[in-house]
């Protein structure tokens, strides 16, 4: 569990007011996804998520002041899985965006082996769900 603080906003601002709350207890955010408004005399600015992750619990509620570097949030990093046994089924429990921005950025990892017999070896299989499946026979 990580606490969630207020950031520095300015060389002469070391108290924010807590405006709303974009996330509420036990929803799902992604990294860098606004959480928070932050209020200050100047201007009202939201607080992205450092992390993807879970609000855990909120320590300051919206009309109360923080002072900088004080913590206003519990937040529990990783992403939250939903598992149907009966199913078979395992679902991510993030936004669409979040996932849709995820498969675009996913590569394959390149061959750990390149030359030799496992490279032989894993030119000849495939991946599937349940293990490696040989394509030709060996």
């Amino acid at each position: 569990m990580q606490e969630l603080k207020v950031p520095s906003v300015g060389e002469s601002i070391v108290e924010v007011e807590i405006g709303a709350w974009l996330k509420g207890e036990g929803e799902s955010f992604a990294q860098d996804e606004p959480l928070v408004e932050l209020i200050t005399d100047k201007a009202t600015l939201e607080l992205p998520a450092p992390f993807a992750g879970t609000l855990k619990q909120i320590l300051k509620r919206t009309g109360e002041t923080a002072r900088v570097g004080e913590a206003i949030a519990l937040l529990e990093e990783g992403d939250r899985i939903r598992i149907d046994v009966e199913g078979r089924r395992l679902e991510v429990l993030l936004p669409e965006e979040e996932l849709e921005r995820r498969r675009a950025r996913w590569r394959p990892r390149p061959p750990a082996f390149t030359h030799g017999l496992f490279a032989r070896y894993a030119a000849l299989v495939r991946q599937a769900d349940e293990g490696a499946v040989l394509e030709d026979p060996l």
